[in-house]
């Protein structure tokens, strides 16, 4: 009798139940999102460090690529020959070489936003080294220093901006900073032809400064 009066306040209980609150049970069945999982945004933080993180991509192309408008002008002025105009294109690379080899160790030693400042600094000295250069030797240390810049800035930028990006987000904000890179080119591309047009405007003898 005991065992027959359980069952009975058993099924009194499931009975009592609303059949609307089993309905939405059943259509409810999938887990509530957490606050990690219903993360859509990107960080105000991070957009900021993107944006000047990426300006470390735009100095990368533009170094690179403003040489290509520079060099003839710069042959004139120094009279230089094939091989040294070689040279000058050259030692960028030479310091971007050093840069790579370095660039990892520097970033751990010193951490990615004091290296990515390091950088920018390197960036403002080579940039007026060549501004004030007066001689082949000066155009090559110049050279050097930038590129040394442009290569540990890809390796700070990068990583900095891997490290502080939302998983969701990671690949579209280290793409930010290779797209700039392509933007740097074109700008240089861009200032090239319009010195170069302007003789009105300008000294195009001297607009590789």
């Amino acid at each position: 009798d005991d065992d027959d009066n359980d069952n009975n306040d058993n099924n009194n209980t499931y009975n009592r139940v609303p059949q609307h609150e089993i309905t939405e049970t059943t259509n409810t069945h999938q887990p509530h999102p957490t606050p990690q999982t219903s993360k859509s945004s990107i960080p105000p933080f991070v957009i900021k460090a993107t944006i000047i993180a990426s300006l470390g991509g735009i100095l990368f192309g533009y170094d690179m690529g403003v040489i290509s408008g520079a060099l003839p002008e710069l042959a004139l002025t120094f009279h230089l020959s094939p091989q040294n105009q070689e040279t000058i294109v050259s030692f960028l690379y030479l310091g971007g070489g050093i840069g790579a080899a370095v660039g990892g160790t520097m970033c751990d030693y010193t951490g990615r936003r004091k290296t990515i400042i390091l950088t920018d600094v390197l960036f403002i000295f080579g940039a007026l080294l060549l501004y004030v250069a007066n001689s082949y030797p000066q155009i090559l240390f110049g050279r050097l220093i930038v590129g040394f810049a442009v290569s540990v800035s890809g390796i700070a930028d990068v990583s900095y901006l891997h490290e502080i990006s939302p998983t969701k987000w990671r690949g579209s904000i280290v793409s930010v900073n290779e797209a700039c890179i392509s933007l740097g080119f074109l700008v240089a591309y861009g200032v090239s032809y319009w010195i170069g047009t302007r003789v009105d405007l300008f000294d195009v003898t001297e607009g590789w400064r």
